[in-house]
Order: structure tokens, then C-alpha cells, then sequence
């Protein structure tokens, strides 16, 4: 089955996609500030939507909202998650969501892992999708952490659906 993950963010949301543990896919879908909330949704799910027809994807891997934030870092990325949900809706997936706190003990053994230990993870559990994130031209700045929760959360998916 065909399983597209997503590390949900309105900056930088890193997606792979995934058949059979096989990655055939990856990438941040990134918006712009200086655009209104709504327009930064809007965007980040039609991009989602033609990925899902594209390469023909069954499953939604998502986290929950993260609801000890700040509030006013929630809200935005509620609207995503809700907009997410009418997606999976819409196109007849499964959807399979986990707590963020899951996809970090399963990485680093610790629920509070920081981004560098989750790059760590990643780098030692798996180098070549480490190494095919990098020449991918991502960098810790520029999507490499939020491709590889991307990863972790497919990760989470496969050892609690297998």
C-alpha cells in the first residue's frame, strides 16, 4: 500500500512517500509568510491532493496537534489539520494519526527528543535516507528535521500496522 507521511507545518512540511517500505518520494512543501493563513492551507493541500493522485496513495500518516504549544502557533496549524482530515475525506484514504511524543520515543527511546536528536536517529539508523535527504539539497535549515519526522511517523505507521 502506498502511504504518503507528513511532518505538517505552514513554513515547512516535509512529505515522503512510501510503498512497501521503499521511498519513492520526498519533499517540503514550503509556503510564504508574507501570505494569509488560509492561501498558506489552501496551498499545502492541493499540493498534497495531486501527490496523492499522482502516485496513487492509500494512507495519510499525520501527528495530532501538538495542543501544549503556545495558542497562537495551534490555531494555523489546526486549520492544516482539520483541512487534512476533509482531505483524507474527500479521496477515500485511511488516515493513521500519532501523538508527537510516539514518533519521538520510537526514535531516540525519549518523547522529548530535540530536532537534533531525531537527526541523529535518522543518521544512524538509516544513513542512506539520511544521505538521499542530503543530496536532495536539504539541510538541517531547509527540511532535513522535518523529513526526517516525515520518516520517523512512517516508521510509527509500519510497526503498528504490520
Amino acid at each position: 500500500m502506498t502511504v504518503l507521511s507528513i511532518d505538517q507545518s505552514l513554513s515547512c512540511s516535509g512529505v515522503t512517500i512510501w510503498e512497501d517500505d521503499k521511498l519513492l518520494y520526498f519533499t517540503c512543501l514550503k509556503t510564504s509568510p508574507k501570505q494569509d493563513v488560509l492561501t498558506r492551507i489552501i496551498e499545502i493541500t492541493e499540493k498534497l491532493k495531486t501527490l496523492i493522485e499522482t502516485y496513487d496513495v492509500k494512507g495519510l500518516v499525520l501527528e495530532s496537534l501538538p495542543f501544549g504549544l503556545n495558542s497562537t502557533s495551534v490555531r494555523p496549524l489546526a486549520g492544516l489539520h482539520m483541512c487534512l482530515q476533509k482531505l483524507v475525506y474527500d479521496t477515500g484514504i485511511e488516515l493513521f494519526e500519532s501523538h508527537v511524543t510516539k514518533t519521538k520515543k520510537l526514535a531516540t527511546g525519549k518523547g522529548n527528543a530535540k530536532k537534533e536528536d531525531m537527526l541523529n536517529a535518522l543518521l544512524s539508523r538509516d544513513k542512506r535516507t539520511f544521505d538521499t535527504f542530503v543530496s536532495g539539497g536539504y539541510k538541517k535549515t531547509t527540511g532535513l528535521t522535518d523529513l526526517t519526522d516525515s520518516y520517523f511517523l512512517y516508521k510509527l505507521y509500519q510497526k503498528e500496522n504490520t
